[in-house]
C-alpha cells in the first residue's frame, strides 16, 4: 500500500494504517485496476467478462434512488444527485447520468470512482493525500474534463436499420463520394484522387459500427465511390 499523506499547509504528514471496525466499506482496501472492475461489473448487471460479482437483483438495486428526493450532504441539498445503496446517482433522470462515490480512507487516502453508462466510459482515482486544513477537490477537474470530453463524443448511434439491402457497401461508397466532395470541392485540390491512394485509404481505415459480426464497411465500394466523384466536374460561377 502506498503511504498516505495528512497535509496541513505546504507539510506533508505520513499518517498511520487506520481501519474502521463500524463504518461503510471501511475494511475494504484495493488498488484502481481492480476497483474499477466493480463499477464495470455493475453497469453491466453485475457480471463482467462472463464472470458474475453480483447478483442482477443487487446490481439494480445499487443503482435504484433509494430516498425519492436529492441527497443532503452536511446540511446543503446536491443538485442532481440522489442516493443508491452505496453510490451516488447524478442525474439520473437525464441522458447524461452517472454513479459514482468517493468513499476511501478518510485519514490519508482520497479516491473517486465514477461511471457513464451510456458512454461505457469509467474511471477511478486513488490520491495519497487528505488535506486537514481545507478540502482539496482534487478529482473534480478529471471529471470534468473526462465528462466533457464524452460531452463531444458523437451520440449514442440508434438500432441499425435492417430494411436495407447491402447496407455496408452503399453506405461506404457514399463514404468515398463525400470523402472527395471535401478533398477536392472542400479543401480545393485540384488534382483527382489516384486509385491507389483511395485503395490505401481504405485498407487503413478504421470502422466502429457493426451489423451483427460485420462492419459496416466495404473498401471496394469505398473505392469505387472515389472513383465516381473523381470525375464530377463542379463548376462555381
Amino acid at each position: 500500500m502506498s503511504t498516505g499523506y495528512n497535509t496541513m499547509g505546504d507539510v506533508w504528514i505520513p499518517t498511520p494504517l487506520v481501519y474502521f471496525e463500524e463504518y461503510p466499506a471501511g475494511g475494504f482496501v484495493s488498488v484502481p485496476r481492480d476497483h474499477i472492475k466493480l463499477l464495470m461489473a455493475l453497469k453491466n448487471g453485475g457480471e463482467l467478462n462472463g464472470v458474475r460479482i453480483l447478483k442482477q437483483e443487487t446490481a439494480r438495486a445499487m443503482l435504484t434512488d433509494q430516498l425519492q428526493k436529492p441527497i443532503t450532504h452536511y446540511g446543503a441539498p446536491k443538485r442532481g444527485e440522489r442516493q443508491g445503496l452505496v453510490w451516488w446517482l447524478r442525474n439520473w433522470d437525464q441522458p447524461k447520468q452517472a454513479f459514482h462515490h468517493g468513499g476511501g480512507h478518510m485519514f490519508g487516502w482520497r479516491t473517486m470512482a465514477i461511471s457513464w453508462p451510456q458512454y461505457d466510459a469509467t474511471i477511478v482515482m486513488a490520491i495519497n493525500e487528505w488535506a486537514a486544513a481545507s478540502s482539496k477537490a482534487t478529482s473534480r477537474p478529471v471529471e470534468n474534463f473526462v465528462q466533457s470530453w464524452l460531452s463531444a463524443e458523437l451520440p449514442a448511434r440508434p438500432a441499425l436499420p435492417r430494411d436495407i439491402d447491402n447496407l455496408a457497401w452503399k453506405a461506404s461508397y457514399l463514404r468515398g463520394v463525400l470523402f472527395v466532395e471535401g478533398y477536392r470541392y472542400g479543401a480545393g485540390v485540384p488534382e483527382k484522387l489516384s486509385l491507389k491512394e483511395a485503395k490505401r485509404i481504405a485498407s487503413e481505415s478504421v470502422p466502429q459500427t457493426w451489423i451483427g459480426t460485420q462492419p459496416l464497411w466495404d473498401e471496394d465500394a469505398f473505392v469505387e465511390g472515389v472513383q465516381d466523384m473523381n470525375e464530377v466536374m463542379l463548376s462555381v460561377r
